[in-house]
């Protein structure tokens, strides 16, 4: 689960990867939206990294922002996740990300798929750490959480000494 508003300075080509999960009707007062980008690595998947093995095998890993993002954060590869994204125009103004997924990889490979969107997440009505999301991993007893700490992605495992591992 991801939740968070995009910084009013994101650039129109990160908020492209994600523009596709909008409504097709906005409030009046919402900016126009950037043209949804089109994939252009057709073997891209997020947690490339470990499917492939290869720290190398994305062309765009050093602009992750030109992947079309939308459906793999509207995508449910679990039968007990029904899975909704949208981008909408939010109450504070800002783009809001609003996402709920099921990929079959672990919390850190999601967590590193995502990272590259903490310098654009929005964390100026806050003098601490923000909540972004979280993720839930097979038989764990407690989430793993996602925070945005002065534009740094961090990881929160909530479970001492990974007991619930196999």
């Amino acid at each position: 689960m991801l939740s968070f508003d995009f910084r009013d300075d994101t650039p129109a080509e990160v908020i492209a990867g994600f523009s596709a999960l909008a409504p097709p009707v906005l409030p009046d007062q919402a900016p126009t939206l950037p043209t949804p980008t089109v994939e252009p690595w057709y073997e891209f998947i997020p947690d490339w990294r470990a499917a492939y093995g290869d720290p190398e095998a994305d062309p765009f890993r050093d602009e992750p922002w030109r992947h079309n993002w939308a459906p793999h954060l509207a995508l449910s590869m679990g039968g007990t996740t029904t899975a909704h994204a949208v981008l909408t125009w939010g109450e504070m103004d800002a783009w809001n990300l609003d996402c709920r997924v099921a990929w079959k990889t672990g919390p850190e490979e999601v967590s590193e798929a995502l990272s590259w969107l903490a310098p654009f997440v929005s964390t100026h009505w806050f003098q601490r750490p923000v909540l972004v999301g979280h993720v839930h991993h097979e038989a764990a007893p407690r989430p793993h959480l996602f925070w945005v700490d002065r534009g740094s992605w961090v990881l929160e495992d909530l479970n001492p000494d990974d007991e619930w591992r196999w």
